[in-house]
């Protein structure tokens, strides 16, 4: 296991926790609420994925220049195979999907990445296959 981003140690006289729950319930809410509406990119540190930046503004799916459909068929696809887990555990699939983006940089294979976790609500995690250590 890895170590801790941060640690907090409570301590109080007396025997009532709930206050404690309380507590720990309301920093949960005001953290969500900064990330709401908003992706975050996750980048691998060892053993563990780390926040890498700091939350992006969700990036609409228009925003982003590609040929006619490709988008719409990609979005299609990839809430298709979020809702049906099922289908392809009682197949004995492994239950994953990669798409290939290919082209030039600069010609928004990043950007559609980046639109697509934001139309699906969905963080992005980044992994550089260079780094050895990174490879879990």
């Amino acid at each position: 296991m890895g170590v801790p981003w941060e640690t907090v140690t409570l301590t109080a006289f007396g025997r009532n926790r709930e206050l404690y729950f309380r507590i720990l319930d309301e920093a949960r809410t005001v953290a969500l609420k900064e990330h709401e509406g908003k992706t975050i990119m996750y980048t691998a540190m060892g053993s563990e994925w780390r926040q890498f930046g700091h939350p992006r503004k969700r990036r609409p799916l228009f925003s982003v220049v590609l040929d006619d459909g490709v988008a719409e068929r990609i979005v299609s696809d990839v809430r298709e195979f979020i809702t049906n887990p099922t289908w392809y555990t009682e197949r004995g699939i492994p239950y994953r999907r990669g798409y290939l983006l290919h082209g030039p940089p600069g010609c928004g294979k990043s950007s559609f990445i980046t639109a697509l976790a934001g139309e699906l609500e969905h963080s992005i995690c980044v992994l550089n296959l260079r780094d050895r250590k990174s490879v879990v």
